[in-house]
C-alpha cells in the first residue's frame, strides 16, 4: 500500500496542495499566499483561521514555513503601503456592512414601535 517515495497512498507530500488531507482539502499555493499576506497586513489568526476553516495549527504551519522559505527577505516600503491599503479597504467593508445591519435594526426597532 505504500508508494515506492514511502507515502501512503492519498497521503499529501509536504508541499503539495490541493489534495484531499486528513481533515478535508488542502488549500492551494496562492490561498495560502493570501492567508499569509493578510496576516502580515495585520489581520488576526482567529479571524483568518475561521475564515479559510483551518486549525490554528494548520495556520502556524503555513507561518512558520513562510518565514523559512523567506529568511531575510523584507518588505519594500510600496509592499508595505499596499497590503495597508488593501486591509483599510477590506476594515470599511466590514464597517459599512455592520451599519447597515445596524441601521437595518434600528428601522425595524422603530417600526414595531410605530416612532416612524
Amino acid at each position: 500500500m505504500l508508494k515506492e517515495s514511502g507515502y501512503a497512498l492519498g497521503m499529501p507530500r509536504k508541499g503539495e496542495f490541493g489534495k484531499k488531507g486528513r481533515n478535508g482539502p488542502q488549500r492551494t499555493q496562492a490561498e495560502v499566499d493570501k492567508f499569509i499576506k493578510r496576516f502580515h497586513a495585520g489581520e488576526s489568526v482567529a479571524a483568518l483561521v475561521k475564515e479559510y476553516k483551518v486549525s490554528r495549527a494548520q495556520a502556524y504551519n503555513w507561518i512558520t514555513r513562510h518565514k523559512e522559505q523567506h529568511k531575510g527577505v523584507a518588505l519594500t516600503p510600496a509592499d508595505l503601503e499596499k497590503s495597508e491599503k488593501i486591509t483599510l479597504r477590506a476594515r470599511v467593508a466590514q464597517l459599512e456592512d455592520e451599519n447597515k445591519r445596524l441601521l437595518n435594526k434600528v428601522m425595524a426597532m422603530m417600526i414595531k414601535y410605530k416612532e416612524i
